[in-house]
C-alpha cells in the first residue's frame, strides 16, 4: 500500500534535491529511510478483524 503523503514528500525531496537546496547525500539518506519504512509495513502480518 503507497501513501499519498509519501509520494508527496518523495516529490517535494527530489524538488529541493533539483533546486540544490538539500545534498546527493542527504537524498539517499532520506531514500534509504522511506525503503526501511516501506519493507517493515510489507512485513506487518494482515488480520481480519472478528
Amino acid at each position: 500500500m503507497k501513501s499519498k503523503i509519501i509520494d508527496s514528500l518523495r516529490r517535494d525531496m527530489k524538488a529541493l534535491h533539483k533546486a540544490g537546496a538539500i545534498s546527493k547525500i542527504t537524498m539517499r539518506e532520506f531514500e534509504k529511510i522511506f525503503q526501511t519504512s516501506e519493507r517493515a509495513q510489507r512485513k506487518k502480518p494482515v488480520t481480519q478483524a472478528s
